[in-house]
């Protein structure tokens, strides 16, 4: 007996009973004869949110990102704004998806251009954790908790590149509003 999911959802999915007792059916037949199957159905698709309208009050989200940035660079790498907001707090920084071990590559995040303004992350960072691009780092932040007005750009700014061509993605998460 197979399952059938709603059209646009691939199997297996999250899935819910419905408490209809007409979708319990019994095995006709074998070793588990007469032990109760349950259809399940896959919870409705929800709607992908608009890139203007913020989510819930108190919801922790990505803020800011970039795609791969590179580590190769000490060029800044201004990150982009996710959604409208006017003002957020960072509460943590994930970084993941390295094209390479990140072995050299060290430097910080800052409110301005040029490693000015406020080190989000220090000029010393290290992503050493960064091995594949399975990995994920999320390094200690340090203005974590302080509300910040935007609109502000923030600045991925490595010291210390990595010394041959790699990327990774650079998002910083927290609340707005």
């Amino acid at each position: 007996m197979g399952v059938d999911y709603p059209s646009g959802i691939p199997g297996p999915a999250v899935c819910t009973w419905d408490s209809d007792p007409s979708h319990i059916t019994t095995i006709p037949a074998g070793p588990n004869q007469g032990q109760l199957i349950y259809d399940f159905f896959a919870p409705e698709p929800q709607p992908i949110p608009d890139m203007d309208q913020a989510p819930a009050n108190g919801t922790l989200t990505t803020l800011f990102s970039r795609k791969n940035a590179s580590f190769n660079s000490t060029a800044d790498q201004a990150l982009t704004q996710t959604f409208n907001f006017s003002a957020c707090t960072i509460q943590f920084i994930s970084i993941n998806g390295a094209t390479i071990p990140l072995t050299t590559a060290k430097g910080g995040i800052y409110t301005g251009p040029g490693k000015t303004g406020t080190a989000i992350l220090p000029a010393t960072q290290s992503y050493a954790g960064l091995v594949t691009s399975l990995d994920v780092i999320n390094p200690m932040i340090t203005i974590s908790g302080q509300r910040i007005l935007t609109p502000a750009t923030f600045y991925l700014s490595l010291t210390t590149p990595q010394g041959s061509p790699c990327t990774a993605n650079v998002s910083l998460m927290g609340l707005a509003g």
